[in-house]
């Protein structure tokens, strides 16, 4: 299965996150309930494709965290049992000097728990931001590296975690999950590297624990809400060093909150994209109107909300699309910030399932009541 990530400016919108959730906490030192995390990795490149089992190699690494534990001040930890947040490095050898080199990566992440004993826990990492990869395809140079178009790219993972308590403030972790660099086909070639390892090593907290924060729930929002949303983007179609075209999107949603977690929705979308220029040459056909480059579709929406973070994942179908080499359907996944209580900022990655089109930034507006949770102190 060939990963794709939401583009590599998601470190923005969830350094965004964090630290408007860490404002309301400045009168403490950030040492306050802070571990520091410290892991080995042993895993392999996963061939996706069969054009790229050559580059299939055991694969080793190390990563760094700060980690911090969620008390329960803000709502929405009570919600996600406590969850930790923080940031890490990340170093990850590919065995292959010559050809794929090796990655560097700067994340942010939010480590949800589900299961939480006072010996165990047992939770799912999500991380996101920039990754650098120190060789790229070269037309001539390194025609081998036909994963990765450009050095700098966007560095997901995602880790099932356990952790085990080996004294009051020494854990022993033991993991499994996947780190995933890729560009959003900014540049080609863009198949992505897919590195699943299992990784171990230890958590050491600076401070012993404090209690949780635990506070009597409002009901949650019942007003509907409506997203009106205008996103941008630049894509480069196959061959590689080609040229770049810019692609628009218009799109409104009507959602409806189903508890304090989740709101669902459903939409219309309008695509601009020059693109498909590009993608009408490449099969010689002719274009007599720009109207032929204009998609239309309608998604369906599911977004996870944190705060004033949104995850949204979005499926949706086109009616209107006189192209057809891309299928049906389509998907959307990223981030919407709350600014205030209308303006949003919005990142996200349009796919046609595992295929990436192209990275969406852009703004929106909400209108109707807005439903966001709180700190327990408002």
């Amino acid at each position: 299965m060939r990963l794709t990530s939401p583009g590599f400016f998601c470190i923005i919108f969830l350094s965004f996150f964090l630290c408007s959730h860490t404002k309301g906490q400045e009168r403490e030192n950030y040492v306050d309930q802070s571990a520091i995390v410290a892991r080995v990795h042993y895993g392999f490149l996963l061939a996706h494709r069969p054009r790229v089992e050559h580059l299939v190699r055991h694969t080793a690494g190390f990563e760094i965290s700060l980690s911090r534990q969620r008390n329960g001040e803000k709502l929405w930890e009570q919600y996600y049992k406590y969850p930790q947040t923080g940031y890490s490095y990340i170093f990850l050898d590919f065995n292959n000097p010559e050809v794929l080199g090796y990655a560097h990566g700067l994340m942010t992440f939010i480590n949800f728990p589900f299961v939480r004993t006072h010996h165990f826990q047992f939770s799912m990492r999500l991380a996101s931001g920039l990754g650098y990869v120190t060789k790229k395809y070269e037309r001539v140079e390194n025609y081998k590296n036909d994963v990765i178009g450009s050095h700098l790219n966007a560095a997901i993972q995602i880790n099932f975690e356990t952790r085990y308590r080996l004294s009051q403030r020494l854990y022993f972790n033991a993991n499994i999950g996947i780190t995933h660099f890729s560009n959003g086909s900014f540049r080609t070639p863009n198949l992505g590297i897919n590195n699943p390892a299992v990784n171990s090593g230890f958590t050491y907290q600076l401070q012993d624990s404090k209690e949780f924060t635990r506070s009597a729930h409002p009901a949650p929002g019942k007003s509907p809400e409506v997203d009106l949303l205008y996103g941008a983007g630049v894509k480069e179609n196959y061959p590689p060093t080609g040229r770049k075209y810019f692609a628009h999107t218009i799109s409104s949603t009507v959602l409806k909150p189903v508890n304090h977690k989740v709101r669902l929705g459903l939409g219309l979308d309008v695509f601009y994209d020059l693109g498909l220029l590009k993608a009408f040459d490449n099969e010689n056909k002719k274009i007599d109107s720009d109207f032929k480059i204009i998609r239309s579709g309608i998604h369906f929406d599911h977004e996870l909300m944190v705060g004033k973070l949104s995850i949204l994942f979005q499926m949706g179908a086109y009616w209107l699309d006189q192209y057809k080499g891309d299928g049906i359907f389509y998907h959307r996944i990223g981030f919407k910030y709350l600014v205030n209580n209308h303006l949003f900022l919005n990142l996200s990655l349009k796919t046609h399932f595992a295929k990436a089109d192209f990275v969406e930034c852009g703004f929106g507006w909400k209108f109707g009541k807005v439903n966001v949770m709180k700190s327990t102190t408002e």
